[in-house]
C-alpha cells in the first residue's frame, strides 16, 4: 500500500503517458489483492460469542441464578485480529454481567421480575465501527455503593462523592482494583476490575461506555474498528504539518467564510443548513496561532456516535487508503491523536482521533 503510494505520487510529476498507463494498472492490481486479502481475514463474531453460552450458564449455576442468555448480529464480520483480541474484554464485561448484574431468584421474585435473567448480546455496524452492546436487565449500578467505596478508597473527599455526577461515577469503574463486591469469589472481588477491558480495547483503537439505572439493568457499549490494518482517510493539513481523518468519522467537508462563525457562551459555531454545530479549529487544539489573514474555513464535519462538530484545519488535501501504524506506549495517551501512518513521499502523517477530540 505504502509503495503503491510513492509510485503514484511519483508518476504523477512526471509527464509520461507510459509510466502513468502502467501505474494505473498496478494500482488496480493492488487494490484487488487488497480486497481479496482483507475478505479472507474477516471473521463473523459469533465464532467469538459460540463460547460464551456455556460460561455464562456454569457461572450461573454456581451463584444459583437462573440467566438466558442471547446474540443478535452476530453475522457481522471483524478483522481476524480484532476477533482474537476481543474475547477476553467480551468475557469479562459477561462475568461481571453475571456476578454483578443479575440478581438471585429471590431478589428478582421480589423486584416483580421473572425469576430468569436475561443477557443478551447485540452487534451492529455504526459508520467505520461495529458496536457491540452487553446489557443485562438485572439490578443495575447502585451509585450511593461507588460513592462509599470511593471515599473508603480516599479517591473522593465525602463532598466530591455526594455531588459527583452518574458520568464521574461511572468513570470510577474503570480504576484499576476497583470493586464494589464485598467478598471475593472465583468470579469477581479479585481487584481484575473493568480497566482490563478499557485498555484491551483501546488498544485495538475502540471505546467502552457504560449505561445503567437502579432496577433496570446495565449495557456496555465497546466501540471496536473492523480492521486494524488499512483505512480509508481524508488528508488535511494543519500549520505545514499533514494529517489523517478516518473517512467512517466525516459527515461531509464545506468552507465558511470567517463572518460566519458566531459564539454561543464563550464557544464558537458554525450554521450549517440550519443546524448549529461547534466549531473545533485544530490550531487551537493543539496549541498553535492562529492565522490571522483568514477570510475563509475549510472544514470537516465530523460525527461519533450522538456527537456532531466541525474541525478547523487549515486546507483539505487528498482522500486516499492509509496503512494505520500503532504508536509507542508512551505516546498512546495523547489526546487527539491515535496512530500514524506513512504517506507516499515517504513522510509521516498522524491520525487524529475524533472521539478525543470531540470530547475536549
Amino acid at each position: 500500500m505504502i509503495a503503491r503510494s510513492r509510485l503514484v505520487e511519483r508518476t504523477a510529476s512526471h509527464d509520461d503517458r507510459e509510466l502513468v498507463e502502467i501505474t494505473s494498472h498496478i494500482d488496480r492490481l493492488i487494490s484487488e489483492i487488497q480486497e481479496k486479502v482483507l475478505g479472507i481475514r474477516m471473521i463473523q463474531l459469533e465464532t467469538v460469542m459460540a463460547r460464551f453460552p456455556r460460561m455464562v450458564r456454569d457461572i450461573a449455576k454456581s451463584q444459583n441464578k437462573d440467566v438466558e442468555f442471547t446474540v443478535d448480529g452476530g453475522n457481522i464480520e471483524l478483522d481476524r485480529t480484532v476477533i482474537d483480541r476481543i474475547n477476553d474484554p467480551i468475557m469479562h464485561v459477561l462475568r461481571n454481567c453475571v456476578d454483578h448484574g443479575i440478581e438471585s431468584k429471590g431478589e428478582r421474585k421480589k423486584a416483580s421480575k421473572r425469576t430468569r435473567g436475561h443477557i443478551r448480546v447485540v452487534a451492529s455496524k455504526q459508520q467505520d465501527h461495529v458496536l457491540i452492546e452487553i446489557s443485562d436487565d438485572g439490578r443495575g449500578i447502585d451509585y450511593n455503593a461507588i460513592r462509599e467505596k470511593a471515599v473508603e478508597r480516599g479517591v473522593m473527599t465525602r463532598e466530591e462523592a455526594d455531588s459527583a455526577l452518574a458520568r464521574e461515577l461511572l468513570e470510577l469503574l474503570f480504576q484499576p482494583g476497583f470493586t464494589t463486591k464485598l467478598e471475593v469469589s472465583q468470579t469477581s472481588g479479585r481487584g481484575v476490575g473493568l480497566d482490563v477491558v478499557r485498555k484491551s480495547v483501546e488498544n485495538l483503537g475502540g471505546s467502552v461506555m457504560i449505561s445503567s439505572s437502579l432496577g433496570g439493568g446495565t449495557t456496555f457499549s465497546l466501540w471496536l474498528p473492523f480492521t486494524l490494518a488499512i483505512i480509508d482517510a481524508m488528508l488535511v493539513s494543519i500549520a505545514d504539518q499533514t494529517y489523517a481523518v478516518p473517512m467512517g468519522m466525516i459527515s461531509e467537508s464545506h468552507r465558511f467564510g470567517s463572518f460566519e462563525v458566531k459564539t454561543i457562551r464563550t464557544r464558537e459555531v458554525v450554521q450549517l443548513r440550519g443546524e448549529v454545530i461547534p466549531l473545533i479549529r485544530m490550531r487551537t487544539f493543539f496549541g498553535i496561532p492562529e492565522h490571522d489573514d483568514s477570510s475563509e474555513i475549510s472544514v470537516l464535519i465530523v460525527q461519533s456516535r450522538e456527537r456532531r462538530a466541525a474541525l478547523a484545519v487549515d486546507d483539505l488535501k487528498s482522500h486516499q487508503q492509509i496503512v494505520v501504524k500503532s504508536l509507542d506506549n508512551h505516546l498512546r495517551k495523547v489526546r487527539g491523536i491515535s496512530g500514524g501512518t506513512i504517506l507516499g513521499n515517504g513522510r509521516i502523517a498522524l491520525i487524529l482521533d475524533v472521539d478525543s477530540i470531540l470530547e475536549a
